[in-house]
C-alpha cells in the first residue's frame, strides 16, 4: 500500500457517514468536547479539550498513514493492547480527578489541588479546620493552600492521563475501522444484513 492510499483511506473514513465504524471514530474524536460541555472534563477544561482533539486528529491521520498496510492479526493485537491501555489510563485519570480536584462551591467548575500543603497552612490545620476549609477561606485559590510544584505535578498527571486515554481510544477505534473496512460484508446504515 502506498503512502497516498493510507491518507486516501483516512479521507474516505472521515467523509463516510453511513458505516457505523466510521461514525464511531468521529464520535471518539468529539467525545472530549461533550465532556467539556457537560463540565465533566478536568481543569483547565476548554484548553485541554482543544489540545486533546487536535492530538486525536493527528493520531488518526498517523494511524491510517502507517497502519493501513498492517495485517489483520497485527491490527487485532494492537486493538487488544489499546483496550488495556485505555482502561488503565481512564481509571488513572478518574482516580486523579476524584482525588485532586475540588468543586468550587455548588458549581461544576473545579480547581486542581496539590499533594503538599504549604507550611503556614499545615500549622493551622486541625480536625475542625481542614484543607477544604482553608481552600474555601482563600476563595478556592489552591496556590494559597498547596505548594505550586505539587499543584503542577497533579495538573500534569491529570491532563496527561486524560490525553493519553483519548489517544489510546482513538488508536483502538482507528484499528477497528481499518479492520472493518477490510470486511466486504459489512452493511452500511440503512441496508439490511444478508445472512
Amino acid at each position: 500500500m502506498s503512502d497516498m492510499d493510507g491518507l486516501r483511506e483516512f479521507g474516505s473514513v472521515i467523509s463516510d457517514f453511513r458505516r457505523m465504524s466510521s461514525l464511531g471514530l468521529k464520535g471518539v474524536m468529539v467525545t472530549p468536547a461533550v465532556y467539556a460541555a457537560a463540565k465533566l472534563a478536568p481543569p483547565p477544561g476548554t484548553e485541554l479539550v482543544v489540545v486533546t482533539t487536535l492530538l486525536q486528529f493527528g493520531c488518526a491521520v498517523w494511524l491510517f498513514q502507517f497502519w493501513s498496510a498492517l495485517t489483520s492479526t497485527s491490527l487485532e493485537r494492537r486493538m487488544k493492547i489499546a483496550a488495556v491501555g485505555f482502561l488503565v489510563s481512564a481509571v488513572l485519570c478518574f482516580v486523579l480527578t476524584q482525588t485532586y480536584t475540588v468543586s468550587i462551591g455548588s458549581s461544576k467548575d473545579k480547581v486542581v489541588t496539590g499533594y503538599s500543603v504549604l507550611p503556614e497552612i499545615r500549622t493551622i490545620l486541625s480536625p475542625t479546620f481542614t484543607v477544604d476549609d482553608a481552600l474555601r477561606g482563600y476563595q478556592y485559590d489552591p496556590e494559597k493552600v498547596w505548594t505550586r510544584g505539587s499543584i503542577m505535578v497533579i495538573q500534569c498527571a491529570i491532563c496527561g492521563s486524560w490525553i493519553i486515554a483519548f489517544l489510546i481510544l482513538t488508536t483502538f477505534m482507528g484499528a477497528f475501522v481499518l479492520l472493518q473496512r477490510r470486511s466486504a460484508h459489512l452493511p452500511m446504515l440503512g441496508q439490511s444484513i444478508d445472512p
